[in-house]
């Protein structure tokens, strides 16, 4: 039987809740706008619906539910001055990376703005990747799933997409779309709630899970 991780030549990286507990700053972030804790923590928490609701979406609901924002932008502005203090590295995760990187080519796709290059440097990954390996969505004006985003990094890599692994949590943006373009993906499943439609290669529960999988030619656990 062939290995799902037979003849991979690079490994691409979505970034928020694959490298790092994005979740988990999120509520703490939450916790300071909406200290009360109560209904309005818990409906904040279940509308961010762990990112995959768009950002401006949320930052717009958050705004009708302050009283210090104007818009949108103004939630925007106030999380990323206040969010990368609540970031917290995965030394297990930063490991991993650093091994994997010394193994392979090793690259980033994520939706998002500039702010995510910040985050990187907050979690102390932004030598592991060149800085042409870094791929904002914002920045190209195709976030996944489109089929132009992976293949913008099929393109740092110089390789044929079906010789990438794509390493995310996000059953749509990051497995369906890589598998779209015929990449071999790796799916962060982050809790038995979530479903993917498309079956992933590889189902892990944590970036730092790789290293060893690949050593051994193995898949992950069952999804």
């Amino acid at each position: 039987m062939t290995s799902p991780l037979q003849g991979i030549a690079a490994i691409g990286f979505d970034l928020d809740n694959t490298l790092y507990a994005r979740d988990a700053a999120m509520k703490a972030w939450l916790t300071r706008l909406f200290p009360e804790g109560g209904a309005l923590l818990r409906e904040a928490l279940e509308t961010d619906n762990s990112g995959f609701v768009p950002r401006h979406e949320f930052y717009a609901w958050l705004a009708e539910r302050v009283d210090w924002a104007k818009d949108w932008r103004d939630v925007e502005a106030r999380y990323q001055r206040e969010a990368l203090t609540l970031i917290a590295e995965d030394l297990a995760i930063q490991s991993a990376v650093e091994s994997l990187a010394a193994r392979y080519p090793v690259a980033v796709l994520t939706n998002g703005g500039g702010f995510q290059r910040r985050k990187l440097e907050c979690l102390r990954l932004s030598a592991c990747f060149a800085p042409e390996r870094v791929i904002v969505t914002g920045e190209i004006g195709h976030d996944k799933p489109d089929a132009r985003a992976f293949a913008r990094l099929a393109g740092v890599f110089s390789v044929a997409p079906e010789q990438i692994l794509f390493v995310g949590d996000n059953p749509v943006n990051d497995i369906e779309g890589a598998a779209a373009v015929g990449m071999r993906t790796c799916w962060v499943r982050l809790s038995a709630h979530h479903e993917c439609s498309v079956p992933a290669d590889l189902v892990v529960r944590s970036v730092a899970e790789l290293p060893a999988l690949l050593n051994r030619g193995l898949g992950g656990y069952p999804g």
